[in-house]
C-alpha cells in the first residue's frame, strides 16, 4: 500500500519493512543538474539511492498500482521509466521540451506536456512507449 500526505509519499508492506520517501521540488531541482534523482527517507533526510536518467530531469511521475516511476528529461526529450527496484528499464523518445508528467493509474497512460511542440505525449504503461501525440496549444506548462 502506498498513501500520500503533503510532500510524503509512504510505501508500506514491502516485506516486514516500511520505506518511506520523501518528494521535494528543490530536491528534484537539484538533482536535475546531476542527472539523477534520489530516493530520500523523511526520518533519515539522506540521500538513500541515486539513479542516472536522462538530461535534465524535471518531473517524476509514480504509477502506485505498478511501482513505476516516469522521469521526465526536459533536455533530452525523453522518458525514463524506473522499476519498482529504481532500476531503469526503458528510456524513449518525446516531444521537445517535456516538463511535466500526469498518470491515468485505471487506464495505465502517462501523459507528458511538451512545452516548445505545443502538443502531450500519451504513453502507454504496458508498452512504455507513446501511443499518441496531441496538439494542445502553445506552451504548455504541466498537466494534472
Amino acid at each position: 500500500m502506498i498513501e500520500m500526505k503533503g510532500s510524503e509519499l509512504k510505501q508500506r508492506q514491502v516485506g516486514s519493512t516500511v520505506r518511506t520517501l520523501r518528494v521535494c521540488v528543490a530536491f528534484l531541482l537539484s538533482a536535475a543538474m546531476a542527472l539523477s534523482f534520489g530516493a530520500v527517507p523523511a526520518s533519515a533526510q539522506t540521500v538513500v539511492k541515486t539513479v542516472r536518467v536522462g538530461d535534465f530531469p524535471l518531473a517524476i511521475g509514480v504509477n502506485f498500482k505498478t511501482g513505476k516511476k516516469y522521469v521526465v528529461n526536459g533536455v533530452d526529450d525523453s522518458v525514463s521509466v524506473l522499476d519498482a527496484d529504481d532500476t531503469v528499464i526503458k528510456t524513449f523518445a518525446v516531444g521537445c521540451c517535456p516538463n511535466g508528467v500526469a498518470l491515468n493509474e485505471k487506464l495505465n497512460r502517462i501523459y507528458v506536456t511538451n512545452r516548445v511542440d505545443g502538443t502531450v505525449s500519451v504513453i502507454d504503461g504496458n508498452a512504455d512507449g507513446v501511443v499518441k501525440t496531441v496538439g494542445v496549444g502553445e506552451r504548455p506548462e504541466g498537466v494534472a
